[in-house]
C-alpha cells in the first residue's frame, strides 16, 4: 500500500500518523485492516506504534529465531580424500568473501620473485612467537606475523596476508579477516520495543519481572530454560542462534558453545570481537574431526548485538557498530531499547 493511501484513509477518519506507524502500515496491509477493525474507529490525534500494538494485542517485535550452532558433532574418521575434498571447499568459501579486500592476489607457488605480494591461505601452525606456517592448494609458506596478530590466530584459520620479501624472510605487513565492513548501515527498529536478556532465570523475582508482564513492548530473553509459570513475554535461546527483531539482528551466543575459546583470547570480550573479526561462530574448526559443513555457522547477516552469557564477566561494549553483550543471572540482566540502541543494567533478584 501507498504511504499516500495510508495517510489518506487516517486523515479521513480524523486521525495522524507518526513516520513508524506510516512505514509499518505502508509495508503491512493485514496489520492495518487488523488494526482498524479492533480499534472500532477510536483513536487519538496521532497514532504511534505504541498505541497500534497495544491496541492490536500482539507482541510488538516478530521474533525470528534460527539455530546456526550444529546439533552435533559427527567425530567419525574422515578419509584424507574426504578432508581434501572439504579443505578445498572451505577455501574456496573463505576465499570468495576475502577477494574483494584484498589486490594483486597470488597463490603460494607463484610468489618467489615477488617482492611483495597478498595471499589468502590458511594457518596451518603455529611455529613459536611470531612465525606461522600458511598454505594454500598450491605450497606452503613460512612467514612472520606481529605479536598482537599472532595471539589471535588459530590453527585452520583462512585469512589474508599482505606481504613483503625481506632479506631475513617473509613479513606479514596486514592480516585481512571478513570483518564486519566500517560503511554498514546498523539495523533500526521502528518500534520502541525492549528486550531483557537474563542468563541463568534461577533465582528471579517475580514481582519485578512481573512489572513487564502487560507491557507488550517488553519481551525476556533467557539463555537457558525460563522459570516455570513466568507470564511476561519470552523466549529462551539455548544454543548459538540468530535472533531477528523488528529489523534488528542478533547473535546469541551461549558461554557453553563459544567458552573454547577463552584460552587462546583470554577475555569474553575478546572471544566475542574475534568471533566477529572472522564473521564465524566456530572460527578454526576442523574438517577432519566434524561432519558438518563449516559455512553454515558464517555470519552471512552481521549482527547489530552480540550476546553471549559468561555470568563471571559481565560488560557492554562495542566493535564496528555492533554492541556487545554478556550476561548473569537475574541480578546482572541487559535491557536493550531496540529503536534507541540505549542499554541499562536490569536487577529482577
Amino acid at each position: 500500500m501507498e504511504n499516500k493511501d495510508v495517510m489518506k484513509l487516517f486523515l479521513g477518519k480524523g486521525a495522524s500518523l507518526d513516520s513508524a506507524v506510516l512505514e509499518y502500515f505502508a509495508n503491512n496491509e493485514v496489520a492495518l485492516m487488523s488494526f482498524l477493525e479492533k480499534a472500532a474507529g477510536k483513536f487519538p490525534p496521532i497514532l504511534t506504534l505504541e498505541y497500534v500494538f497495544k491496541t492490536m494485542g500482539v507482541l510488538p517485535p516478530e521474533i525470528e529465531l534460527k539455530p546456526i550452532y550444529p546439533s552435533h558433532f559427527d567425530k567419525k574418521k574422515v578419509s584424507s580424500e574426504d578432508a581434501v575434498s572439504k579443505w578445498t571447499e572451505k577455501y574456496s568459501f573463505y576465499k570468495k568473501r576475502l577477494s574483494d579486500k584484498m589486490s594483486s592476489l597470488f597463490s603460494i607457488n607463484r610468489t618467489s620473485s615477488q617482492q611483495s605480494f597478498s595471499l589468502i591461505a590458511a594457518v596451518s601452525e603455529k611455529i613459536d612467537k611470531g612465525t606461522i606456517e600458511i598454505e594454500d592448494s598450491s605450497g606452503s609458506l613460512r612467514v612472520s606475523v606481529g605479536k598482537d596478530d599472532y595471539e589471535d590466530m588459530l590453527e585452520g584459520d583462512i585469512l589474508g596476508f599482505e606481504c613483503v620479501r625481506r632479506p631475513d624472510g617473509i613479513s606479514v605487513n596486514r592480516v585481512v579477516y571478513p570483518d564486519i565492513p566500517l560503511k554498514r548501515e546498523v539495523g533500526k527498529s521502528l518500534s520502541r520495543a525492549n528486550l531483557i536478556f537474563v542468563s541463568n532465570p534461577s533465582g528471579i523475582d517475580a514481582s519485578k519481572s512481573s512489572e513487564c508482564s502487560g507491557d507488550k513492548e517488553c519481551t525476556f530473553v533467557f539463555m537457558s530454560a525460563a522459570p516455570d509459570n513466568f507470564q511476561p513475554n519470552h523466549v529462551t535461546v539455548d544454543t548459538a542462534s540468530i535472533m531477528k527483531v523488528s529489523g534488528i539482528t542478533i547473535l546469541m551466543c551461549p558461554w557453553k558453545n563459544i567458552s573454547s575459546y577463552i584460552d587462546n583470547w583470554k577475555t569474553t570480550e575478546n572471544v566475542a570481537v574475534n568471533i566477529l573479526k572472522r564473521r564465524d561462530i566456530l572460527p578454526g574448526a576442523s574438517v577432519k574431526d566434524s561432519g558438518f559443513w563449516i559455512g553454515s555457522t558464517f555470519l552471512d547477516d552481521i549482527p547489530d548485538i552480540f550476546v553471549t552469557d559468561n555470568e563471571s564477566d559481565v560488560f557492554s561494549s562495542n566493535y564496528k557498530g555492533v554492541t556487545i553483550l554478556s550476561v548473569g543471572g537475574p541480578a546482572n540482566a541487559w535491557k536493550i531499547d531496540l529503536k534507541t540502541r540505549e542499554i541499562n543494567k536490569a536487577d529482577f533478584s
